[in-house]
């Protein structure tokens, strides 16, 4: 405690006032978020250079009206599509409900019945894929905003409640032109085409983030390697193809990663907005992002956060993406209570709920102590974690984020060295303790999560 004595003598002997904590701003670049929720309404990033609805670009930054963020995808400032309000079947509510019981091993065998069969009916997959895609944005802001009494969320919607697939894009690929039956090159052109397109929305919204101030970006959305084999040999089989292998459609998935969308995706998020911390989530395949590639997730700079998704700070998500090289730390990402349109309520489990758990505690640590620069807000969130075994080869940092900790260490930063801050911060917060016990068959169990909500119409 000699350590602290004397951090207080310091502050005493300076005259220091007691902290006066900024606000941190965080980027919601998701499904749109709803300004009108009850529980973010007061929580919402507000443009005060453009706060009047007149038709009027008052900033001149190029978006009319952008009050509390932009909808990127339909090029305008509604964030939440209202219209969808009281339009899904309570299916779609109770998949969550039921998808939760059984991740926590609580579920009973007419729960397993159900969902095995919701699983295959390609119908309601269908709906909950736009459910998903509605609700995803304001569950994810939720998050951010928990427990945070500084910390102000703009929406930045990104990706559409209902967008072309890719056999949308096919057909207009192949009435525009004709690819002398190279269906290879033609399902690389659907690819790189869908992947133009939102790189440049991606590109515009790193610029439009780091311009309007900024200083995390949330990012639970992406698609990966696994996901793009399966709809290639979906296509092949569509268009009637007769030699379809596992090589070739690895060929092309590999392809559209490699030389396309993770060079392109890492310029577009990088070089514009340096300034930002962007957190990503890892990924819903319960694969390795080393073996299989997942954008954004494996963009790596000194700037971004890969997040996986823990159980009860317990064990690693059996759903959860990992990575020794490529996934940076753990968060709670199962069965976690947030906002959903229309001033409800829903939990929902997946990496895209473990990543705005590091994103609001980044933003935090970003209001505490302004001077940080976004890879120091990434070197504290990293280096105050609770190291687990079972995270041991699976994540970078080898643990789990500790919100109190990473706080208590920007506290400190603020008058110390941030390794000394660092350092300090264990010897204050103690590790997280999970609330409950989960049985080891509960840990080990597979259960269905929806992939990321992809940008690029990857859903079918």
């Amino acid at each position: 405690m000699k350590f602290f004595t004397s951090i207080s003598s310091i502050v005493l002997t300076l005259g220091l006032a007691p902290y006066a904590f900024a606000t941190g701003n965080l980027a919601v670049v998701d499904s749109g978020t709803d300004v009108q929720h009850q529980d973010l309404i007061s929580k919402i990033w507000l443009n005060f250079d453009d706060s009047t609805v007149n038709q009027v670009d008052d900033d001149k930054n190029g978006y009319i009206d952008d009050i509390n963020g932009w909808n990127f995808a339909e090029n305008n400032n509604i964030l939440v599509d209202r219209k969808y309000i009281g339009t899904f079947s309570q299916d779609c509510y109770k998949f969550f409900d039921v998808q939760g019981r059984l991740l926590l091993g609580i579920g009973t065998e007419e729960d397993k019945q159900w969902y095995t069969a919701k699983i295959n009916d390609q119908e309601f997959i269908k709906e909950l894929n736009k459910f998903g895609n509605f609700t995803h944005g304001t569950h994810v802001s939720g998050i951010g905003i928990k427990q945070s009494e500084n910390v102000k969320v703009m929406g930045v919607k990104l990706i559409p409640t209902e967008q072309p697939g890719l056999s949308e894009l096919r057909a207009k690929l192949e009435a525009e032109g004709t690819y002398d039956n190279n269906n290879d090159f033609l399902l690389l052109m659907i690819l790189q085409y869908s992947a133009d397109n939102n790189i440049k929305l991606m590109k515009k919204i790193a610029q439009y983030v780091q311009k309007e101030g900024m200083h995390v970006a949330n990012c639970s959305f992406g698609s990966s390697e696994k996901m793009v084999r399966k709809l290639v040999r979906q296509q092949l089989e569509s268009m009637g193809d007769t030699e379809i292998t596992d090589e070739r459609v690895n060929r092309i998935a590999k392809s559209f990663f490699t030389d396309m969308l993770l060079p392109r995706g890492k310029e577009a998020f990088g070089d514009p907005a340096p300034g930002v911390l962007w957190v990503y989530a890892a990924g819903n395949d319960g694969s390795n992002n080393s073996e299989f590639a997942t954008f954004p997730a494996n963009i790596r700079l000194e700037n971004t956060i890969t997040v996986a998704a823990a159980i009860n700070y317990q064990a690693l998500a059996s759903f959860s993406n990992y990575s020794a090289e490529l996934v940076d730390v753990a968060a709670p990402g199962v069965v976690i209570r947030s906002t959903i349109p229309g001033n409800e309520y829903l939990s929902m489990s997946g990496t895209s709920q473990a990543a705005p758990f590091v994103s609001n505690i980044a933003t935090q640590v970003k209001a505490i102590n302004e001077r940080l620069s976004a890879a120091q807000v990434k070197d504290i969130i990293l280096k105050t974690v609770d190291k687990k075994d079972w995270l041991t080869g699976k994540v970078k940092s080898g643990g789990i984020v500790n919100r109190d900790r990473a706080l208590e260490a920007a506290r400190m930063s603020r008058d110390v060295p941030l390794k000394v801050a660092i350092t300090g911060s264990f010897q204050v917060v103690g590790s997280i303790e999970p609330m409950f016990k989960l049985p080891a068959d509960t840990i080990a169990q597979d259960v269905f999560v929806l992939p990321l909500p992809s940008p690029f119409g990857f859903e079918n």
